[in-house]
């Protein structure tokens, strides 16, 4: 717990530090941490510093895999594709309001949220258009996924259809999952968007396997987007005036495991 509250400090400072070298701040960081600064210098460029950094750092803020700001950087390094590449880019709300840390190791980072499995069949959901989500086996609608990433209610002036930001790497065969933010996070961090677009990398063997809290789902978040259930006074609000696609699912349990990487 000490070592947890010391990386949230660490984090806390940095975002009033300033240094004429990005790439110095990783090495400031883990010498006030007392880290091995070895892996660190020895790392071929600054996403790789950073990823080195994040692997011995303790109480990483779960929040941060929900930053969705496309002007925040992620790292390209694998297993920490869900990790901003700028320690000063973590805006303050996701890393002192969010009290859960964040379990990782060199698999990647461990939550449990609950979710849906799309179905195989449809791998071309168009990525800037609103999607029904509907059971692959009662036909029962779950809710509905906004292309844009605003509240509809109160949707931002400048705000789009696509304005979440393009679902990178989807192509034929692509196996998507669709991720929800918990209701402990939805009530400290932004409300919107509250539901992450998951690229499955370990394909489990059949629906039920995936949906099963015993299987754990590994992959990477590609995109964000707003969940409105189909039991929320928003659904037809949300459902905007254009054409809605219907997506198949399976409903994963409430604390399905998902590995970033």
């Amino acid at each position: 717990h000490e070592d947890s509250m010391a990386g949230r400090d660490v984090l806390g400072a940095l975002k009033h530090r300033s240094t004429s070298k990005e790439e110095d701040i990783p090495l400031c960081a883990a010498s006030i941490l007392r880290m091995d600064i070895t892996p660190i210098l020895s790392a071929p460029d600054q996403h790789h510093r950073l990823a080195a950094f994040y692997r011995q750092l303790r109480g990483i803020p779960e929040g941060i895999v929900w930053i969705h700001d496309p002007a925040v950087e992620k790292l390209t390094v694998v297993p920490y594709r869900w990790a901003p590449a700028r320690l000063t880019a973590i805006p303050e709300t996701f890393y002192f309001q969010s009290m859960e840390d964040l379990y990782s190791d060199e698999r990647g980072a461990h939550v449990r949220y609950a979710g849906f499995i799309l179905d195989p069949e449809c791998v071309e959901v168009p990525a800037n258009r609103t999607f029904h989500l509907v059971s692959a086996t009662t036909e029962e609608v779950f809710g509905v996924i906004r292309a844009s990433a605003s509240d509809p209610q109160h949707p931002s002036p400048d705000s789009t259809e696509s304005d979440a930001g393009p679902l990178d790497g989807v192509t034929a065969g692509t196996r998507l999952a669709v991720i929800l933010k918990p209701d402990h996070m939805v009530n400290v961090l932004p409300k919107v968007p509250n539901a992450a677009i998951f690229r499955i990398l370990h394909n489990p063997r059949s629906s039920a396997e995936a949906s099963s809290t015993n299987k754990e789902i590994f992959g990477t978040i590609i995109g964000y987007r707003h969940f409105v259930s189909s039991e929320s006074p928003d659904f037809t609000v949300a459902l905007g005036h254009g054409e809605v696609v219907q997506v198949y699912c399976t409903s994963t349990e409430r604390f399905q495991k998902w590995c970033l990487t």
